[in-house]
Parts: C-alpha cells; structure tokens; sequence
C-alpha cells in the first residue's frame, strides 16, 4: 500500500498547480497541465515547436492573455516563469544554435520538453502561440492559447 501511495504523489500537482487551475476553473478559462519539464532560459527549436522565455518573446500578445496574467499576480500567485511555445513554420529552418547534443539535452531536459510538447500536439490543432506558467516545481501550466 505505502508504494501506491508513492506512485501516486509523484504525480499529484504542487498548491500553485492546483490553484492555477482552479483560478482558471473559476473564471470560465481551459487552463490545464502540460506536464514537467525545465525553466528554459533561451528559445529551443523542438520536434516543430519553438520554446520562447516570454520576456525574451517579440509577438503581440492578446488583450484576452494580459488580462489572464494580471489576474493570475492579482490572485497572489506567483509563478517561476513563463513561456510562450510557437509552431515553428515547415518550411523554415532553425537558426543557428547549437544542436540539441547530450549537454544540451542535460542541461534543459530536452526530453522531459519533448514531453510537454507532445501534450501539446494531443491538444491541439493548429493553435499558436500558446502561454505558460511555469510553477517552482517545473510543472507547465497552459493559460492561454490563440489562433495566430
């Protein structure tokens, strides 16, 4: 028994998690969890997705999206971080950076990214950008995501 109780903490959702949810829940808003994965401290091309830190982002966001973050900080609430994740186009290649190699791959858990990001391909069509929070504990939380 006391193991069952362990596989399931491991996937129970930290309080910021939780409250962001609700607070989405509560306000009419589809927010819901990505999964776990690194703060990404520069923009990362993976598997036909760009990974952007929203400070470091350059697109318009919507009126809809900073009206959901003001009230995400006016709750008290507080993420580590946040990112804004874009389809990257077919046909473009990525630029210059380095390749996703085994340090890369350590040091921004590509992988455990490619899993957040293969969420996303679940659930949805043809949606960008999209706008996460990023809770202290890792976990990615969708706030917001629009037609471009």
């Amino acid at each position: 028994m006391n193991n069952k109780m362990q596989v399931f903490n491991k996937h129970a959702l930290s309080t910021m998690a939780i409250q962001l949810l609700a607070l989405g829940k509560a306000n009419g808003w589809h927010f819901q969890s990505l999964g776990r994965a690194p703060v990404p401290t520069n923009p990362i091309h993976l598997d036909g997705w760009v990974v952007v830190p929203a400070e470091q982002d350059t697109q318009p966001m919507l009126e809809r999206t900073k009206y959901r973050i003001n009230t995400v900080f006016a709750s008290g609430l507080r993420p580590q971080a946040w990112v804004v994740i874009h389809e990257a186009p077919a046909l473009l290649p990525a630029p210059n950076q380095p390749k996703a190699s085994s340090t890369l791959a350590q040091v921004f858990g590509l992988f455990t990214l490619g899993s957040v990001l293969s969420m996303l391909v679940m659930t949805a069509a043809v949606i960008d950008p999209i706008l996460v929070a990023i809770t202290p504990e890792g976990e990615w939380i969708e706030i917001d995501r629009w037609i471009n």
